[in-house]
C-alpha cells in the first residue's frame, strides 16, 4: 500500500521482518479500519468506535465481523516452577494481529490473512528468572488442521534462523537457550528460556526436555 511504502524508511527496512510488520500493522491496520468506518458512517461511526473501545486485533481486521473464528478467553499462562524464583514482565493477548506478525514473511499474504483469522484465542507472558528470561506463548485455532499448519510454519521458520536443517520434534537448542513448539489438537504451545549471559550447558534447569513438559502442561497435556 502506498501508505507502508511511504512509512518504511531505511531503519525499519534494516528490522527483521516480524518486528517491522508488528510496528507497522497497528498504523497501516488501523488507517483501514477509519476508511472503512468513514466510508459506512462518516465521522460519527469514527467516534462511535472510538467510544466503544474496541477488544482486540479481530474487531480491528474485520469490522465487518468476517473472521471465521470465535473468541475465546485463554487463561493466562505460568512460569515454570523450576525456573523460580520468577518476576512477570509482560502478560497480554497478541491476537491475531500477533500471529499474523509471526506468518507473514513466510507464507503467501492471503495464508497468513486465513490461518491468523483462524486463532480464537491467546494468552503470552514473559517472565524475568534471575539471569534468564522465560516466555510463554498458548494459542488455540478454531480446527486442529489449522493448528498443525501454524505449528509448521513455526518450526520451519525457527530452523531457518538457527541455519539448521528441518526437524520433525518441536524442540530448538542454541548455546544460550531453548525454544519447545507443543501442538495437540487444536492447542498450540510455544515455551523458551534464554540466558542474559553464559551458555545453557552450566545450567540444569534449562533443558529441551524441561522446556518441551512446561509446554505440554500450559495445554492440558
Amino acid at each position: 500500500d502506498e501508505f507502508e511504502n511511504q512509512t518504511l524508511g531505511k531503519a525499519l527496512e534494516s528490522l527483521p521482518p516480524a518486528i517491522r510488520y508488528a510496528l507497522l500493522s497497528p498504523y497501516v491496520d488501523g488507517t483501514r479500519f477509519v476508511q472503512h468506518l468513514l466510508r459506512r458512517g462518516g465521522w460519527q461511526a469514527v467516534e462511535s468506535a472510538w467510544r466503544s473501545n474496541l477488544n482486540s486485533t479481530r474487531d480491528l481486521l474485520h469490522p465487518g465481523g468476517s473472521s471465521s473464528a470465535t473468541t475465546l478467553a485463554i487463561e493466562a499462562p505460568s512460569a515454570e516452577a523450576a525456573l523460580a524464583p520468577c518476576h512477570l514482565e509482560y502478560l497480554d493477548i497478541l491476537g491475531e494481529q500477533g500471529l499474523a506478525s509471526v506468518l507473514f514473511d513466510q507464507v503467501d499474504p492471503g495464508i497468513t490473512t486465513q490461518l491468523a483469522a483462524s486463532l480464537s484465542g491467546d494468552r503470552a507472558g514473559v517472565w524475568r528468572c534471575g539471569d534468564r528470561y522465560a516466555v510463554a506463548w498458548h494459542m488455540r485455532l478454531t480446527l486442529p488442521r489449522q493448528a498443525n499448519i501454524v505449528a509448521g510454519i513455526i518450526l520451519a521458520s525457527l530452523d531457518s534462523l538457527l541455519g539448521e536443517p528441518p526437524k520433525s520434534n518441536g524442540c530448538r537448542q542454541t548455546r544460550n537457550g531453548v525454544v519447545s513448539l507443543v501442538v495437540s489438537g487444536r492447542d498450540i504451545a510455544i515455551t523458551s528460556v534464554h540466558k542474559f549471559i553464559g551458555e545453557i550447558s552450566h545450567d540444569p534447569t534449562i533443558s529441551c526436555q524441561d522446556i518441551e513438559s512446561w509446554a505440554k502442561r500450559l495445554i492440558g497435556l
